[in-house]
């Protein structure tokens, strides 16, 4: 990635540095995807990974709405699609990941993440990426 900053002439200023590692991390292993990603952070010639800390936002807002009522997340993830680029499959990864980050290691975390892990298999499978993540936050909802 730093390889085709360079080449692009991409201005990075410091305090996006840690930022490229955070969106490699988050699109790994998928090279593609990363790249396509960095791709729409670099405006006017700068890198600008600010949507990245929207994303760990907008993940967190979803799981302790997920506390409250999920037809709450259903109506906030509509709303936010452009966010995320309508990639369902991605935004299970990061409910995942942003899960072994902040929560600590118990009985109900791991059914979480069997829960999403089970989703984004069927994100692969299904026809409506919306639905599937949708039924992942009922079935989640059911763990509290």
């Amino acid at each position: 990635m730093v390889h085709i900053l360079k080449q692009e002439n991409i201005e990075v200023v410091e305090s996006e540095k840690k930022n490229i590692t955070k969106l490699i991390k988050s699109f790994y292993p998928d090279l593609r995807k990363t790249v396509n990603e960095l791709q729409k952070c670099c405006i006017d010639g700068k890198l600008e990974i600010n949507t990245y800390a929207t994303h760990l936002e907008f993940v967190g807002n979803i799981l302790n709405t997920l506390k409250q009522d999920s037809l709450a997340v259903r109506k906030l993830v509509i709303q936010n699609e452009q966010l995320f680029n309508n990639d369902y499959a991605t935004l299970l990864k990061q409910m995942f990941d942003y899960i072994i980050d902040k929560e600590q290691s118990s009985m109900e975390t791991k059914k979480q993440l069997l829960i999403i892990s089970e989703h984004l298999y069927r994100s692969a499978l299904v026809l409506d990426q919306e639905i599937n993540f949708y039924s992942c936050c009922i079935a989640l909802e059911q763990t509290e």
